[in-house]
């Protein structure tokens, strides 16, 4: 992962795709790549970051992956959380 994309490998080589490398755009910048959190689960990467919204990297194939917002569905949310990055603690309204 750098800035702005992805690489991909697979057995120790690089992925590619019509003879050339497999990159996957993202809106990461460089400064924030460092400070990426992330979990796996099978062919899913959830990726989060405190500046950006949580999304999902999928991988479909070795050459085909997309990544997309992962919004938060239903709660619970409280009214003081209008952001789409963050959530506030129950001591941030006392």
């Amino acid at each position: 992962m750098g800035g702005g994309y992805f690489s991909f490998y697979t057995s120790d080589a690089v992925v590619t795709s019509n003879s050339s490398q497999y990159i996957l755009a993202h809106n990461y910048a460089a400064s924030s790549v460092s400070t990426i959190q992330y979990c796996q689960n099978h062919d899913v990467l959830y990726i989060s970051h405190p500046n950006y919204p949580p999304a999902n990297l999928i991988r479909n194939a070795a050459a085909n992956w997309t990544i997309s917002s992962l919004p938060f569905v239903g709660g619970p949310f409280m009214s003081i959380n209008l952001s789409a990055t963050t959530i506030g603690y129950y001591r941030d309204w006392e």
